[in-house]
């Protein structure tokens, strides 16, 4: 298979540990992730994976207060129907075979979605969401939802219950692959130790115990 070129577009949900996924990618492949000039989620790593940035303000107001940048998303989202907004996005997607973006409500997946309509490439988008119809609730984000619903390629379910989210926004079944998120076993082994944990707690040295750092909110 011919290398391609892959670009990543995460917005202000650029992580480390995603990054992970993509890297054995890298030897074969050219990608590239763009993302906001904001990204609270970034801590620096080494790797292979180019990393582009876009202007979008809401850092200004991170400064100001820990929850100002959800404050100022929140009411570009009400007000004027976008949020995390990537100021140059579309033209920098240019001449990629791949366009892969994440969840179809969001105002970066409309510019991806435009740059494929401009430039050409496989819209590629993942999602993990679950409530049917999220994003809709102003007019443009509707409108713009609907396009990049229309306009992709392929969808990335991470859970069946995604995948049954997708199939009640009449997204049909031969577009959807359900690919559950990875784990990097390189970093975390089975059996790797543990035993004072497993005294303290009086668990028996052959069960299986598995970490979940998770909010228990009902929704």
């Amino acid at each position: 298979m011919a290398a391609m070129n892959i670009a990543l577009i995460r917005g202000p949900g650029l992580t480390p540990w995603e990054i992970r996924i993509y890297e054995p990618l890298t030897p074969k492949n050219d990608i590239t992730l763009f993302a906001t000039t904001y990204t609270p989620q970034w801590v620096p790593r080494e790797t292979p994976i180019a990393v582009d940035r876009c202007f979008w303000p809401d850092g200004y107001f991170a400064k100001i207060h820990s929850r100002g940048a959800w404050f100022f998303n929140g009411i570009c989202s009400r007000i004027l129907g976008i949020d995390h907004y990537m100021f140059g996005l579309e033209n920098k997607l240019r001449g990629f075979d791949i366009l892969h973006t994440y969840e179809t409500h969001n105002t970066f997946s409309y510019q991806t979605f435009l740059a494929k309509k401009r430039y050409g490439g496989k819209l590629v988008v993942t999602v993990a969401e679950t409530i049917p119809f999220r994003g809709e609730s102003h007019p443009l984000r509707r409108a713009m939802k609907k396009m990049v619903v229309d306009g992709t390629d392929a969808f990335i379910a991470i859970t069946e219950r995604t995948r049954d989210m997708l199939l009640k926004e009449g997204i049909p079944d031969d577009k959807i692959s359900v690919i559950p998120l990875a784990v990097d076993c390189r970093l975390f082994l089975p059996n790797a130790g543990g035993s004072n944990f497993r005294a303290q707690w009086n668990i028996n040295q052959k069960e299986f115990v598995a970490l979940c750092v998770a909010r228990l909110v009902r929704e």
